[in-house]
């Protein structure tokens, strides 16, 4: 606990205060997109990009390049030839991670819509934000 997340300026913009999940995350896997959904065959689909540009139009917003996630309860192991898997995410209903603003920020969640692999399981499921 206690690792900063910072910004291209090395500021620390967030602090990992908590995790009661297994601590399965990921920093490897770029927000899905599109385009990502236009290549699966199923244009139009859902995606992490989208509804971060959706979410800040919402408050008058945009943003040039869509910046890559902090994938929580994303499951992604390498493997020793370097590959990527994708797996079912560990997590269960109540496991939960806090982190701390360090500077005013904006703090846009998306659960993953993908339902077209088994990285959600049996699929998407609902999620609790609480901001204190």
């Amino acid at each position: 606990m206690g690792e900063a997340f910072v910004t291209d300026r090395r500021r620390p913009i967030l602090t990992l205060e908590g995790d009661t999940s297994p601590g399965s995350h990921d920093m490897l896997i770029a927000a899905c997109d599109p385009a990502r959904y236009e290549g699966l065959g199923v244009p139009g689909h859902a995606s992490c990009a989208g509804n971060l540009e959706s979410a800040l139009a919402e408050m008058g917003l945009s943003i040039a390049t869509v910046p890559q996630p902090v994938n929580v309860f994303m499951r992604i192991p390498v493997e020793e030839s370097g590959r990527l898997r994708w797996l079912a995410a560990e997590s269960r209903a109540g496991d939960a991670v806090t982190f701390e603003a360090a500077m005013d920020c904006v703090v846009v969640v998306s659960a993953c819509p993908q339902d077209l692999a088994g990285i959600n399981g049996d699929g998407p499921t609902p999620m609790a934000i609480d901001v204190l």
